[in-house]
């Protein structure tokens, strides 16, 4: 029973992909030691008001190691890495995402130069 747990599961959707041509939840790609905001609540079936959503996050285009970390918007960076990736890899991995009270997350790039292509599909939320 979802409304017991308060997870409710969505068909699969692509919420962001920096492949494609640029807008705010596509291009450009992510830019090394940046950060780059994207409104998730919304989307795909997902309110506003979902405190997390579960989603896979998958790196490619990849140009040189690092991380990235995803977080609610407008609060500091966190210490913890949400997908780990070395230079020429294609790399998915599952997270909950927690967006601010907007349905933003923010995406920091943390790696020496270059670009890297985000993502990001839902598969349910938690509200």
């Amino acid at each position: 029973d979802p409304a017991a747990s308060g997870y409710f599961p969505v068909t699969p959707c692509r919420m962001i992909d920096t492949r494609d041509p640029a807008g705010p939840r596509g291009g450009p790609a992510l830019a090394a030691g940046t950060s780059r905001d994207f409104t998730i609540g919304g989307l795909c079936g997902v309110p506003v008001t979902a405190r997390a959503v579960t989603v896979n996050v998958a790196v490619t285009n990849v140009t040189a190691s690092g991380h990235l970390v995803i977080f609610p918007a407008g609060v500091p960076t966190p210490l913890f890495a949400t997908i780990n990736y070395n230079a020429g890899q294609t790399r998915s991995n599952n997270a909950v995402l927690i967006p601010d009270a907007n349905g933003t997350i923010t995406v920091r790039c943390n790696q020496g130069s270059g670009t890297i292509d985000l993502v990001v599909d839902v598969t349910g939320y938690f509200e």
